[in-house]
Protein backbone atom coordinates (compact mmCIF):
# COMPACT_ATOMS: atom_id res chain seq x y z
CA UNK A 1 0.00 0.00 0.00
CA UNK A 2 1.23 3.46 -0.86
CA UNK A 3 1.68 5.64 2.21
CA UNK A 4 1.23 9.41 2.04
CA UNK A 5 1.12 11.95 4.82
CA UNK A 6 -1.05 14.50 3.09
CA UNK A 7 -4.01 14.53 0.72
CA UNK A 8 -3.01 13.74 -2.86
CA UNK A 9 -2.95 16.68 -5.25
CA UNK A 10 -4.56 16.29 -8.70
CA UNK A 11 -2.21 16.75 -11.65
CA UNK A 12 -3.11 16.95 -15.34
CA UNK A 13 -1.06 15.89 -18.32
CA UNK A 14 -2.72 16.22 -21.69
CA UNK A 15 -6.26 14.90 -21.23
CA UNK A 16 -5.43 12.62 -18.31
CA UNK A 17 -5.34 13.13 -14.55
CA UNK A 18 -2.99 11.72 -11.96
CA UNK A 19 -2.14 12.54 -8.33
CA UNK A 20 1.00 13.76 -6.60
CA UNK A 21 1.87 13.84 -2.92
CA UNK A 22 2.78 16.93 -0.91
CA UNK A 23 6.38 16.73 -2.13
CA UNK A 24 5.29 16.85 -5.75
CA UNK A 25 6.13 13.21 -6.43
CA UNK A 26 3.66 11.51 -8.76
CA UNK A 27 1.94 8.78 -6.74
CA UNK A 28 -0.95 7.88 -9.05
CA UNK A 29 -0.19 7.78 -12.80
CA UNK A 30 -2.03 9.83 -15.42
CA UNK A 31 -4.82 7.34 -16.15
CA UNK A 32 -8.07 9.13 -15.23
CA UNK A 33 -10.36 10.86 -17.69
CA UNK A 34 -12.47 12.60 -15.04
CA UNK A 35 -12.09 13.47 -11.37
CA UNK A 36 -14.20 15.17 -8.71
CA UNK A 37 -13.21 17.00 -5.54
CA UNK A 38 -11.96 15.66 -2.21
CA UNK A 39 -14.61 15.10 0.44
CA UNK A 40 -14.36 13.01 3.60
CA UNK A 41 -11.06 11.50 2.44
CA UNK A 42 -12.39 10.32 -0.93
CA UNK A 43 -12.43 11.65 -4.48
CA UNK A 44 -14.47 10.47 -7.47
CA UNK A 45 -12.40 9.19 -10.42
CA UNK A 46 -13.23 7.71 -13.79
CA UNK A 47 -11.10 5.86 -16.30
CA UNK A 48 -11.95 3.73 -19.28
CA UNK A 49 -12.82 0.51 -17.46
CA UNK A 50 -13.36 1.64 -13.88
CA UNK A 51 -15.38 4.28 -12.03
CA UNK A 52 -15.39 4.84 -8.32
CA UNK A 53 -13.58 6.58 -5.48
CA UNK A 54 -9.91 7.00 -4.72
CA UNK A 55 -8.75 7.24 -1.09
CA UNK A 56 -5.93 9.40 0.26
CA UNK A 57 -3.46 6.55 -0.24
CA UNK A 58 -4.22 6.43 -3.96
CA UNK A 59 -6.15 3.16 -3.71
CA UNK A 60 -9.20 2.58 -5.89
CA UNK A 61 -12.15 1.73 -3.64
CA UNK A 62 -15.97 1.78 -3.81
CA UNK A 63 -16.53 0.54 -7.35
CA UNK A 64 -19.59 2.35 -8.76
CA UNK A 65 -20.43 -0.29 -11.37
CA UNK A 66 -24.21 -0.48 -11.68
CA UNK A 67 -24.81 3.06 -10.50
CA UNK A 68 -25.38 6.40 -12.22
CA UNK A 69 -25.55 9.98 -10.99
CA UNK A 70 -26.92 13.42 -11.86
CA UNK A 71 -23.92 15.32 -10.51
CA UNK A 72 -20.35 14.29 -9.78
CA UNK A 73 -20.68 11.89 -6.82
CA UNK A 74 -19.44 13.08 -3.43
CA UNK A 75 -19.73 11.75 0.10
CA UNK A 76 -21.56 13.94 2.61
CA UNK A 77 -22.06 12.80 6.19
CA UNK A 78 -20.84 9.36 5.18
CA UNK A 79 -23.34 8.76 2.36
CA UNK A 80 -23.29 9.28 -1.40
CA UNK A 81 -26.44 9.97 -3.46
CA UNK A 82 -26.59 7.76 -6.56
CA UNK A 83 -29.07 6.40 -9.10
CA UNK A 84 -29.74 2.70 -9.55
CA UNK A 85 -31.39 1.46 -12.72
CA UNK A 86 -34.12 -1.13 -12.47
CA UNK A 87 -36.46 -2.88 -14.84
CA UNK A 88 -37.84 -0.85 -17.76
CA UNK A 89 -35.31 1.91 -17.09
CA UNK A 90 -37.00 2.61 -13.76
CA UNK A 91 -34.27 4.82 -12.34
CA UNK A 92 -34.41 5.41 -8.60
CA UNK A 93 -32.35 7.45 -6.13
CA UNK A 94 -30.83 6.24 -2.88
CA UNK A 95 -27.56 6.34 -0.93
CA UNK A 96 -24.62 4.04 -0.24
CA UNK A 97 -22.06 4.27 2.56
CA UNK A 98 -18.27 3.99 2.27
CA UNK A 99 -18.52 0.18 2.40
CA UNK A 100 -20.86 0.27 -0.63
CA UNK A 101 -23.77 -0.84 1.55
CA UNK A 102 -27.17 0.54 0.59
CA UNK A 103 -28.28 2.73 3.48
CA UNK A 104 -31.11 4.77 1.98
CA UNK A 105 -33.01 2.35 -0.29
CA UNK A 106 -33.21 3.10 -4.00
CA UNK A 107 -36.93 3.87 -3.92
CA UNK A 108 -37.08 7.60 -4.64
CA UNK A 109 -37.47 9.83 -7.67
CA UNK A 110 -35.06 12.32 -6.11
CA UNK A 111 -32.82 12.47 -3.08
CA UNK A 112 -30.96 15.54 -1.88
CA UNK A 113 -28.59 16.05 1.03
CA UNK A 114 -29.69 18.94 3.27
CA UNK A 115 -27.24 18.86 6.17
CA UNK A 116 -27.19 17.64 9.78
CA UNK A 117 -27.28 14.01 8.50
CA UNK A 118 -30.62 14.60 6.77
CA UNK A 119 -31.75 13.94 3.21
CA UNK A 120 -34.93 15.12 1.48
CA UNK A 121 -36.38 12.28 -0.60
CA UNK A 122 -39.35 12.26 -2.98
CA UNK A 123 -41.43 9.67 -4.78
CA UNK A 124 -44.99 9.70 -6.14
CA UNK A 125 -47.36 11.07 -3.49
CA UNK A 126 -44.56 11.26 -0.95
CA UNK A 127 -41.77 13.53 0.22
CA UNK A 128 -40.03 13.33 3.54
CA UNK A 129 -36.95 13.74 5.70
CA UNK A 130 -34.71 10.69 5.79
CA UNK A 131 -31.91 10.03 8.28
CA UNK A 132 -29.91 7.08 6.96
CA UNK A 133 -32.49 4.26 6.63
CA UNK A 134 -35.00 5.84 8.98
CA UNK A 135 -37.82 8.16 7.98
CA UNK A 136 -37.92 11.23 10.22
CA UNK A 137 -40.97 13.04 8.90
CA UNK A 138 -43.56 12.69 6.16
CA UNK A 139 -43.82 16.08 4.46
CA UNK A 140 -46.22 15.10 1.71
CA UNK A 141 -48.86 17.58 2.86
CA UNK A 142 -46.45 20.54 2.59
CA UNK A 143 -44.65 22.59 0.01
CA UNK A 144 -40.94 22.37 0.80
CA UNK A 145 -38.32 25.02 0.10
CA UNK A 146 -35.30 22.80 -0.53
CA UNK A 147 -32.82 25.68 -0.66
CA UNK A 148 -34.01 27.10 2.66
CA UNK A 149 -32.37 24.56 4.99
CA UNK A 150 -30.02 26.39 7.37
CA UNK A 151 -29.21 26.32 11.08
CA UNK A 152 -31.28 23.15 11.59
CA UNK A 153 -34.47 24.64 10.13
CA UNK A 154 -36.30 23.83 6.89
CA UNK A 155 -38.92 26.07 5.32
CA UNK A 156 -42.31 24.48 4.61
CA UNK A 157 -45.67 25.89 3.51
CA UNK A 158 -49.31 24.87 3.43
CA UNK A 159 -52.12 26.21 1.31
CA UNK A 160 -54.59 28.44 3.09
CA UNK A 161 -57.53 30.60 2.08
CA UNK A 162 -57.76 31.64 -1.57
CA UNK A 163 -54.92 29.28 -2.43
CA UNK A 164 -52.30 31.38 -0.64
CA UNK A 165 -49.27 29.64 0.81
CA UNK A 166 -48.44 30.21 4.46
CA UNK A 167 -44.84 29.52 5.48
CA UNK A 168 -43.18 28.23 8.63
CA UNK A 169 -40.29 25.97 9.66
CA UNK A 170 -39.65 22.46 10.92
CA UNK A 171 -36.60 21.32 12.89
CA UNK A 172 -34.35 18.31 12.27
CA UNK A 173 -36.95 16.02 13.88
CA UNK A 174 -39.67 17.22 11.53
CA UNK A 175 -41.50 19.17 14.23
CA UNK A 176 -43.16 22.46 13.29
CA UNK A 177 -41.30 25.07 15.34
CA UNK A 178 -42.17 28.24 13.43
CA UNK A 179 -45.94 28.31 12.80
CA UNK A 180 -47.18 28.30 9.23
CA UNK A 181 -48.59 31.81 9.40
CA UNK A 182 -46.25 33.94 7.29
CA UNK A 183 -46.35 35.15 3.69
CA UNK A 184 -42.65 34.42 3.32
CA UNK A 185 -39.67 33.40 5.41
CA UNK A 186 -35.90 33.71 5.13
CA UNK A 187 -33.82 31.37 7.30
CA UNK A 188 -30.49 32.85 8.34
CA UNK A 189 -27.34 30.87 7.56
CA UNK A 190 -25.20 32.41 10.26
CA UNK A 191 -27.60 32.66 13.21
CA UNK A 192 -30.70 30.77 14.38
CA UNK A 193 -33.31 33.39 13.53
CA UNK A 194 -35.86 33.69 10.76
CA UNK A 195 -36.88 36.84 8.93
CA UNK A 196 -40.62 36.51 8.30
CA UNK A 197 -43.24 38.58 6.48
CA UNK A 198 -46.84 39.07 7.51
CA UNK A 199 -49.27 41.56 5.93
CA UNK A 200 -46.40 43.15 3.96
CA UNK A 201 -44.37 43.88 7.10
CA UNK A 202 -41.30 42.06 8.39
CA UNK A 203 -40.36 40.69 11.79
CA UNK A 204 -37.70 38.46 13.37
CA UNK A 205 -38.68 35.02 14.68
CA UNK A 206 -36.55 32.76 16.89
CA UNK A 207 -35.78 29.11 16.08
CA UNK A 208 -38.47 28.14 18.61
CA UNK A 209 -41.15 30.20 16.84
CA UNK A 210 -41.25 33.19 19.20
CA UNK A 211 -41.57 36.58 17.50
CA UNK A 212 -38.61 38.65 18.66
CA UNK A 213 -40.07 41.75 16.99
CA UNK A 214 -43.57 42.55 15.85
CA UNK A 215 -44.12 42.88 12.08
CA UNK A 216 -43.44 46.62 11.83
CA UNK A 217 -40.51 46.88 9.41
CA UNK A 218 -40.59 47.57 5.68
CA UNK A 219 -37.33 45.66 5.22
CA UNK A 220 -34.91 43.64 7.33
CA UNK A 221 -31.46 42.90 5.95
CA UNK A 222 -29.54 39.70 6.62
CA UNK A 223 -27.87 39.59 10.02
CA UNK A 224 -24.14 40.25 9.98
CA UNK A 225 -21.75 40.63 12.92
CA UNK A 226 -24.75 39.90 15.19
CA UNK A 227 -26.89 42.82 13.99
CA UNK A 228 -29.13 43.78 11.09
CA UNK A 229 -30.30 47.00 9.47
CA UNK A 230 -34.07 47.53 9.52
CA UNK A 231 -36.11 50.01 7.48
CA UNK A 232 -39.11 51.79 8.99
CA UNK A 233 -40.88 54.84 7.54
CA UNK A 234 -38.02 55.52 5.13
CA UNK A 235 -35.28 55.49 7.81
CA UNK A 236 -32.73 52.82 8.68
CA UNK A 237 -31.94 51.61 12.18
CA UNK A 238 -30.20 48.59 13.74
CA UNK A 239 -31.49 45.61 15.75
CA UNK A 240 -29.61 42.68 17.27
CA UNK A 241 -30.34 38.94 17.03
CA UNK A 242 -32.71 39.16 20.00
CA UNK A 243 -34.79 41.78 18.20
CA UNK A 244 -33.67 44.59 20.50
CA UNK A 245 -33.30 48.08 19.04
CA UNK A 246 -29.64 49.10 18.92
CA UNK A 247 -30.03 52.24 16.78
CA UNK A 248 -33.47 53.82 16.25
CA UNK A 249 -34.38 54.33 12.55
CA UNK A 250 -32.69 57.61 11.59
CA UNK A 251 -30.38 57.10 8.60
CA UNK A 252 -31.42 57.61 4.98
CA UNK A 253 -28.86 55.20 3.51
CA UNK A 254 -26.61 52.48 4.94
CA UNK A 255 -23.98 49.95 3.88
CA UNK A 256 -23.60 46.50 5.43
CA UNK A 257 -21.49 45.82 8.51
CA UNK A 258 -17.90 44.69 7.89
CA UNK A 259 -15.38 44.31 10.74
CA UNK A 260 -18.20 45.35 13.10
CA UNK A 261 -18.38 48.74 11.36
CA UNK A 262 -20.93 50.16 8.90
CA UNK A 263 -21.18 53.32 6.81
CA UNK A 264 -24.32 55.41 7.32
CA UNK A 265 -25.72 58.58 5.75
CA UNK A 266 -27.73 61.03 7.85
CA UNK A 267 -30.39 63.51 6.76
CA UNK A 268 -27.71 66.12 5.93
CA UNK A 269 -26.53 63.86 3.10
CA UNK A 270 -23.13 63.25 4.72
CA UNK A 271 -21.63 59.87 5.58
CA UNK A 272 -20.17 58.58 8.84
CA UNK A 273 -19.44 55.24 10.55
CA UNK A 274 -21.10 53.40 13.44
CA UNK A 275 -20.27 50.12 15.18
CA UNK A 276 -22.52 47.18 16.03
CA UNK A 277 -23.37 48.71 19.41
CA UNK A 278 -24.66 51.86 17.77
CA UNK A 279 -21.71 54.00 18.85
CA UNK A 280 -20.63 56.74 16.44
CA UNK A 281 -17.10 55.92 15.29
CA UNK A 282 -16.96 58.75 12.75
CA UNK A 283 -19.41 61.64 12.63
CA UNK A 284 -21.25 62.17 9.34
CA UNK A 285 -18.86 64.54 7.56
CA UNK A 286 -17.79 62.88 4.30
CA UNK A 287 -19.28 63.06 0.81
CA UNK A 288 -19.05 59.28 0.47
CA UNK A 289 -17.65 56.29 2.35
CA UNK A 290 -16.90 52.77 1.17
CA UNK A 291 -16.70 49.63 3.33
CA UNK A 292 -13.90 48.31 5.52
CA UNK A 293 -11.37 45.89 4.13
CA UNK A 294 -8.22 44.87 6.00
CA UNK A 295 -9.04 47.41 8.71
CA UNK A 296 -9.22 50.47 6.44
CA UNK A 297 -12.20 52.21 4.85
CA UNK A 298 -12.10 54.69 1.94
CA UNK A 299 -13.63 58.12 2.56
CA UNK A 300 -14.29 60.93 0.09
CA UNK A 301 -13.96 64.58 0.99
CA UNK A 302 -15.20 67.57 -0.97
CA UNK A 303 -12.23 69.68 -2.09
CA UNK A 304 -11.94 73.21 -3.44
CA UNK A 305 -11.30 71.98 -7.01
CA UNK A 306 -12.43 68.37 -6.88
CA UNK A 307 -13.32 65.60 -4.47
CA UNK A 308 -10.56 63.36 -3.16
CA UNK A 309 -10.30 60.03 -1.40
CA UNK A 310 -8.33 58.84 1.62
CA UNK A 311 -8.67 56.15 4.31
CA UNK A 312 -9.79 55.94 7.94
CA UNK A 313 -9.01 53.14 10.38
CA UNK A 314 -11.37 51.17 12.62
CA UNK A 315 -11.38 54.03 15.11
CA UNK A 316 -12.50 56.55 12.48
CA UNK A 317 -9.09 58.25 12.40
CA UNK A 318 -7.91 59.58 9.02
CA UNK A 319 -4.66 57.66 8.55
CA UNK A 320 -4.14 58.23 4.80
CA UNK A 321 -4.98 61.82 3.73
CA UNK A 322 -7.61 62.52 1.06
CA UNK A 323 -5.21 63.07 -1.85
CA UNK A 324 -6.49 60.68 -4.53
CA UNK A 325 -8.97 60.96 -7.39
CA UNK A 326 -10.03 57.34 -7.00
CA UNK A 327 -9.11 54.41 -4.77
CA UNK A 328 -9.78 50.70 -4.67
CA UNK A 329 -9.91 48.41 -1.61
CA UNK A 330 -6.84 47.17 0.23
CA UNK A 331 -5.84 43.63 -0.65
CA UNK A 332 -2.74 41.96 0.72
CA UNK A 333 -1.67 45.15 2.44
CA UNK A 334 -1.66 47.37 -0.65
CA UNK A 335 -4.18 49.45 -2.58
CA UNK A 336 -4.38 51.00 -6.03
CA UNK A 337 -4.90 54.78 -6.07
CA UNK A 338 -5.43 57.27 -8.86
CA UNK A 339 -3.72 60.64 -9.06
CA UNK A 340 -5.68 63.89 -9.05
CA UNK A 341 -5.24 66.79 -11.46
CA UNK A 342 -5.65 66.96 -15.26
CA UNK A 343 -3.52 64.99 -17.69
CA UNK A 344 -3.82 66.00 -21.35
CA UNK A 345 -5.45 63.40 -23.54
CA UNK A 346 -5.11 60.56 -21.05
CA UNK A 347 -6.81 59.18 -18.00
CA UNK A 348 -4.97 59.91 -14.77
CA UNK A 349 -2.43 57.19 -13.89
CA UNK A 350 -2.72 54.69 -11.06
CA UNK A 351 -0.16 53.90 -8.39
CA UNK A 352 0.00 51.51 -5.42
CA UNK A 353 0.31 52.47 -1.74
CA UNK A 354 0.74 50.51 1.48
CA UNK A 355 -1.25 50.97 4.69
CA UNK A 356 1.04 53.82 5.75
CA UNK A 357 0.19 55.72 2.59
CA UNK A 358 3.66 55.14 1.18
CA UNK A 359 4.05 54.38 -2.51
CA UNK A 360 5.23 50.87 -3.30
CA UNK A 361 4.67 51.51 -6.99
CA UNK A 362 4.51 55.14 -8.13
CA UNK A 363 2.27 56.25 -10.92
CA UNK A 364 3.71 56.58 -14.38
CA UNK A 365 4.46 60.25 -15.11
CA UNK A 366 5.14 59.40 -18.75
CA UNK A 367 1.46 60.07 -19.30
CA UNK A 368 2.09 63.78 -18.71
CA UNK A 369 1.83 65.54 -22.10
CA UNK A 370 2.92 68.87 -23.56
CA UNK A 371 -0.08 70.80 -24.85
CA UNK A 372 0.22 73.61 -27.40
CA UNK A 373 -2.50 76.09 -28.23
CA UNK A 374 -2.56 78.74 -31.00
CA UNK A 375 -4.16 82.03 -30.03
CA UNK A 376 -5.04 85.00 -32.26
CA UNK A 377 -2.17 86.21 -34.52
CA UNK A 378 0.09 83.20 -34.20
CA UNK A 379 1.04 83.53 -30.52
CA UNK A 380 1.66 80.01 -29.13
CA UNK A 381 1.04 79.17 -25.51
CA UNK A 382 2.86 76.08 -24.34
CA UNK A 383 1.69 74.49 -21.15
CA UNK A 384 2.91 71.41 -19.38
CA UNK A 385 0.08 69.70 -17.55
CA UNK A 386 1.17 68.02 -14.37
CA UNK A 387 -1.28 65.98 -12.32
CA UNK A 388 -0.31 67.49 -9.01
CA UNK A 389 -1.77 65.58 -6.08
Amino acid sequence: MKIVTKKLIPQKKGNKYGFANGSGTLVVPYVYDEIGTWSEGLIFVKRERWTGFLNENGDEIIDLHGFMWEQTPVFEDGLCVLIQSGLSANYKFGCIDKNRHIVIPFLYDSCRYLGHRLWLAKKPNYKGLIAYNREIANLSQYEVSEDSYHSGLLGIAKEGRYGLLYWGCIDTMGRVVVPLSYESICIQKSCPVVIAKRQDKYCVVSSTGRELTTPIYDEIRMFNNGVSFVLQNGRWGVIDERGRCVVPPQYIEVKDFVDFRASVKDTSGQWGIIDTQGRIILTCQYMNIGVFNEGLCPVQKIGIVNSKWGFVDLNGKLVIPCNFAEVKSFMGGTCEVKRTGPVWGNDNPWGVINKKGEFVRPWDDNTVKIATTNIGNGIRIISKLFGAG
